[in-house]
């Protein structure tokens, strides 16, 4: 800023210097045919007067800029500012935002998206209990059933298909098997106690994020939906 100034009363000076150069010189005699130049002592003194009072001027003027761009408002930008909401998964928002209606009824729908993902943040995806082993579990839902299939890691290693109907038992949501099997073969019926109290085990969990003053009344099936009736108290 201080360079700016300088430079500024500089320029001035050398403009003002050059204007009374140039006057002056319309007195002097070269190019007229005479011999002696007619410059007095008293246009040299005004000459300098002149200059002082122009770089007195231009000194002025460089602080009143320099004082206006020190004082100049800065308005600032505004930036703005995006919420990112921090939430849990679907299943949990839709468990956690339950509207009943003027009578404490509710329908809650949970698709099979909802259920494939919280059994993904369930073991990575399998099920696994004492003398049962099964990875990479999916669910499908249909208006006939819930279909489970999954990979049976023990004893042996064979596809696992298992076909649930839901019910509603005591405000409770239970599943019942309709169907099993693994690979070509019927699952023997010393198993299907185990398959379906650990499927019910799985599936029901998907459900702890209800309120504790919610009682279930009915359950029902769509293309890809598990419709779930119940009562807030």
């Amino acid at each position: 800023m201080i360079r700016n100034q300088k430079t500024l009363v500089f320029l001035l000076t050398v403009i003002v210097l050059t204007t009374l150069a140039c006057s002056l010189g319309t007195n002097l005699p070269f190019g007229s045919g005479e011999q002696e130049a007619s410059i007095s002592p008293e246009d040299v003194a005004e000459a300098a007067t002149r200059a002082a009072e122009a770089a007195a001027t231009a000194g002025v003027f460089a602080e009143q800029t320099n004082e206006e761009i020190a004082t100049a408002t800065v308005v600032p930008v505004e930036t703005p500012v995006i919420s990112v909401p921090v939430t849990g998964s679907s299943l949990e928002q839709k468990l956690a935002s339950i509207q009943p209606d003027a009578n404490g009824n509710f329908t809650l729908d949970i698709t099979e998206e909802d259920l494939n993902e919280f059994l993904v943040g369930q073991d990575n995806g399998g099920i696994q209990t004492e003398g049962l082993n099964v990875a990479n579990v999916r669910i499908g839902i249909t208006p006939e059933s819930v279909k489970l299939a999954g990979d049976v890691k023990e004893p042996l290693e064979l596809p696992l298909t298992i076909e649930l109907s839901p019910t509603v038992v005591n405000g409770q949501l239970h599943f019942a098997i309709d169907s099993a099997s693994a690979g070509l073969f019927p699952v023997p019926d010393s198993m299907l106690d185990l398959i379906e109290a650990t499927a019910n085990t799985e599936l029901t969990q998907a459900l702890v994020g209800l309120p504790a003053n919610v009682t279930l009344q009915d359950a029902q099936l769509d293309n890809g939906v598990l419709r779930i009736f119940g009562h807030m108290n």
